[in-house]
């Protein structure tokens, strides 16, 4: 039987709460938390019923707090109280969850680590995810570490009420993940999803047991460092996100070892492709910290303090095929800088300080389909625009102030070029490709237009031009 005090109930579709547990119509299940803490007695009783649960047909496994009544939503994350590390302890390692594959944490605030040697209890795992879950660190223990076993030794006395307004809050350890220590069991995770769960620090190592890993979503955390070799083992990872951390500093190492493989269609997971470090604080990459991602697809590095792109940053990333540098305070792309990504599509550098392109700074690349370098210092189309192979050109919001006749003749493949919010005062004859279906020079301060400023353009069949003089 479940202690009262402790559960108010073991919550199950469509069937009413049992003593010794209830029996399943539909393979979920939801633990609610009522209290923060156990009793000795309390514990054995606990113990008893999630061993005598029948669990085999769980496949999500839902844990949340709520000390009033089941609408868990309805609690206020403010006004969590602190659940002990302990009360998960014997939730998770009480039995073998045999068939979950799916485990949800909501509405709940750690007031301790949570040990990701927990997890070993679910054979079947493969998605952990969190819902208004703060956790202050995330460890894994070894075995040999882990002296007290969950299921023999007792835990510390407690009073089985909620804690407090009153109560003296214990000081909150720095939130991290720490490294296992003698480990190599492979966890059947493969995504892992732990946004907003107020994490400053991943140890090296502490991620090494999940190797079979495809996502990791740390985003909204406050992870500031990233340190040396934070993946390494991680050889199936197929997408990182750690936007909106205020991280500032990234190790020159803090990818290396995933354990690059052949790219393989057949498995698409075979080594990073997504890596998403936007809304960050970075204002500067090491020149070679990726060379590791070799299959690299989409990098995201917008929204953060990024003064320069060093010609060597991308060396290595030949599968490249997005890069986003939008809402930096770029000022200088070093010649060369794109010289190995042959299948870019998509190039971003709006919003940055930048007055100048290399000339030959996409040569080479046949298959873009958009560069973006609006809202930067531009008083001129950089040489650099005007023989690349693109689709869609965005220009505006500069300080362009001429399009002279032939500018943009050599662009064999361009459909779309926006120009608005510049400062243009005419329009030449010539200046624009025949292969143009859509213009825009809104916005800018054009008192002339060559008669023959649109002639040939027969293709042509959006042109704004309003907000002109």
């Amino acid at each position: 039987m479940f202690p009262d005090r402790f559960f108010q109930g073991l919550e199950c579709p469509t069937t009413e709460i049992a003593p010794g547990g209830c029996t399943l119509v539909q393979p979920t299940f939801s633990i609610v938390v009522v209290s923060s803490s156990l009793t000795d007695e309390a514990e054995q009783q606990l113990r008893a019923g999630i061993q005598a649960f029948p669990g085999h047909q769980i496949t999500s496994l839902t844990i949340t707090w709520n000390p009033s009544n089941y609408q868990a939503a309805e609690i206020a994350v403010p006004t969590l109280s602190g659940v002990a590390p302990r009360v998960l302890e014997i939730l998770f390692t009480s039995r073998t969850w045999e068939s979950v594959e799916t485990l949800t944490l909501a509405n709940i605030r750690i007031n301790g680590p949570f040990d990701m040697r927990w997890l070993d209890h679910f054979p079947a795992l493969t998605r952990v995810q969190a819902s208004s879950f703060f956790v202050p660190r995330l460890i894994r223990t070894s075995a040999r570490a882990n002296k007290h076993h969950p299921s023999t030794s007792p835990p510390p006395s407690s009073s089985p009420s909620p804690p407090t307004s009153s109560s003296s809050p214990s000081p909150a350890p720095t939130p991290s993940f720490k490294a296992p220590a003698n480990d190599t069991t492979a966890s059947p995770v493969t995504r892992v999803d732990l946004r907003g769960c107020g994490i400053e620090e991943i140890e090296p190592g502490a991620l090494q047991k999940l190797q079979h890993l495809q996502t990791l979503n740390l985003d909204s955390n406050a992870i500031r460092v990233l340190a040396g070799r934070t993946f390494a083992g991680l050889s199936r990872l197929f997408s990182i996100s750690i936007r909106g951390n205020g991280m500032h500093t990234i190790a020159s190492d803090a990818f290396e070892g995933m354990d690059f493989l052949p790219v393989d269609p057949a498995a698409p997971y075979d080594n990073l492709r997504l890596l998403d470090l936007g809304d960050n604080s970075i204002a500067s990459l090491a020149p070679h910290t990726l060379h590791s991602l070799r299959n690299l697809q989409w990098l995201n590095l917008a929204l953060n303090a990024l003064t320069s792109v060093h010609a060597d940053m991308l060396a290595s990333s030949t599968q490249l095929m997005a890069l986003d540098l939008r809402s930096n305070r770029i000022t200088a792309i070093q010649d060369g800088a794109l010289r190995n990504c042959p299948e870019l599509r998509n190039v971003f550098l709006g919003t940055n300080r930048l007055k100048s392109l290399p000339h030959n700074l996409f040569a080479g690349l046949q298959v873009l389909h958009q560069v973006g370098v609006q809202a930067n210092g531009l008083t001129a189309v950089p040489q650099a625009l005007t023989s690349i192979s693109v689709s869609n050109l965005f220009l505006d919001q500069n300080r362009i102030t001429h399009i002279p006749p032939g500018l943009f003749s050599q662009l064999q493949r361009t459909q779309f070029i926006e120009l608005h919010a510049n400062a243009i005062t005419a329009v030449e004859a010539g200046a624009f490709p025949p292969t143009l279906t859509q213009l825009g020079m809104n916005g800018n301060s054009i008192a002339r237009i060559d008669g023959a400023a649109f002639q040939g353009l027969t293709a042509l069949s959006v042109l704004t031009l309003h907000d002109n003089p």
